[in-house]
């Protein structure tokens, strides 16, 4: 009985051994899940893709069995501030949201964006990424980044990383551009001086996108402002290693 009790211990150690591996692979696998889809939201050239819809439309066919097209019109053809994205469901359903698409998939459960350049004395540029709902059979927005009208991500002299890196700063504050002002009045921004973010992020995520080529301390960060929201601007190091 001694000898089956130990067998017993034996098979159960085993056994919670193999829920914990199991456990810890499955945390690392949402983990680079989550990870993956923050490359995709912070890619630079989805973050960089130049408007077109100024004073022309444009349609997307996807025909994926969710989502039939989505069509962006111009500004000029509606005659508004904003140009505006129909989407258009296979259900029949039409959606729309204000902005341009800058970036689709052919999957059906894949999310798109749509940036929506400022308006109405505006000063942010917002990209708005949208996921097909299958339960509601509607769109729903899944993420959201900010970037000031200050903040010129556009700029030839960026280096960005090849993939986003997420760094753990105690304390973090990011500008509205790569120079440090505490005194002048921002008109763009409203306010004096250009500090966009100033926090203790604690468990917040900060992620670097690239830095200037001739300006290394000044880099190119986004900060988590709530679950699904970020802002963009420029974090200054004491450093002045460049690091790719």
């Amino acid at each position: 009985m001694i000898q089956d009790r130990i067998q017993d211990d034996d098979t159960r150690s085993y056994k919670m051994k193999q829920v914990k591996i199991l456990f810890i692979v499955l945390t690392i696998s949402v983990i680079e899940s989550c990870y993956g889809q923050m490359e995709l939201y912070l890619n630079h050239k989805i973050l960089t893709t130049p408007l077109v819809c100024e004073s022309e439309s444009k349609c997307i066919v996807l025909n994926n069995g969710a989502i039939d097209s989505i069509v962006t019109r111009s500004k000029m053809e509606l005659n508004l501030e904003s140009a505006f994205t129909f989407v258009y469901l296979h259900s029949g359903k039409s959606i729309d949201i204000a902005g341009e698409c800058v970036y689709y998939s052919k999957e059906s459960d894949s999310p798109f964006c749509v940036l929506e350049s400022p308006c109405c004395a505006g000063n942010t540029f917002e990209y708005h990424w949208m996921q097909y709902d299958a339960l509601q059979d509607t769109i729903k927005q899944v993420f959201e980044i900010v970037v000031f009208t200050t903040t010129d991500i556009r700029r030839k002299d960026i280096i960005w990383h090849k993939s986003p890196k997420r760094n753990e700063i105690q304390h973090v504050q990011l500008r509205s551009e790569p120079l440090v002002n505490d005194t002048d009045e921002d008109y763009e921004l409203r306010q004096v001086g250009n500090i966009i973010y100033s926090d203790i992020p604690s468990d917040t995520a900060v992620i670097e996108l690239g830095y200037i080529e001739k300006q290394s301390e000044w880099r190119l960060c986004a900060v988590q402002m709530m679950k699904n929201r970020f802002r963009i601007g420029w974090k200054q190091i004491q450093s002045k290693t460049t690091k790719k």
